[in-house]
């Protein structure tokens, strides 16, 4: 009997995305029942699939087009082993950050140096390192006048180092630039590398640090 043999864009336009995906799963499911086809490569897949009224077409064009989608696309991750949410996901990012230091003094031209206790206080792994710094987490500083009016959102910034896991703390030293002479006040918080600030995404402090910074 012959098969008559229907364009891939034909079936996309007999059938709804749903309907197609549950006759792909049909389809593969009655693939997995036959060991030999399941020993073979992709490639035989798709020949064997081009018996289904052109299905294989319609998978071999599928494959492209999300190929081509993909290299347009948002970075996705896969991971081997238990799967652990770190901080490229942006959220229930926890975190508290304690001074000893309330007030720093420097002269003009000076640098100041400034050592900053940072807690993890959710359940989300903080990444000191990562592909393209993706989720990277720094202890960061904003710089406000005395009045609290902002003046710039990332004055300086501090890597964590290595892995930072829920519950584990680190005392962390933070170098801030020079400045003009005035008074000032260091707005410190946590930031994910190419995701956002703790403080301005879906996340907490449980505990911010404010220091009052007096260059003469």
């Amino acid at each position: 009997m012959n098969i008559e043999r229907i364009r891939p864009e034909d079936i996309i336009a007999k059938y709804s995305p749903e309907e197609i995906c549950k006759g792909a799963e049909a389809y593969y499911a009655s693939l997995a029942d036959d060991p030999i086809h399941m020993q073979k490569p992709l490639q035989t897949v798709f020949e064997a699939a081009d018996c289904f009224e052109g299905l294989g077409m319609l998978l071999r064009k599928l494959n492209n087009d999300m190929r081509k989608h993909l290299k347009s696309s948002s970075c996705f991750y896969l991971s081997k082993g238990q799967f652990i949410l770190d901080s490229r996901v942006g959220l229930e990012l926890e975190a508290r950050i304690e001074s000893e230091q309330s007030e720093i003094e420097v002269s003009n031209n000076g640098v100041a140096q400034i050592s900053i206790k940072v807690s993890n206080t959710g359940k989300i792994l903080w990444l000191g390192d990562s592909p393209n710094e993706i989720g990277k987490v720094f202890l960061g500083v904003h710089l406000l006048d005395r009045k609290g009016k902002p003046l710039l959102l990332d004055l300086a910034r501090a890597p964590i180092g290595k892995d930072l896991g829920p519950s584990e703390s680190r005392v962390l030293s933070l170098r801030i630039p020079c400045l003009e002479p005035g008074d000032y006040l260091l707005d410190f918080d946590m930031v994910s590398e190419k995701v956002n600030w703790f403080e301005m995404g879906q996340s907490a402090l449980s505990e911010k640090a404010r220091v009052r910074l007096r260059v003469k």
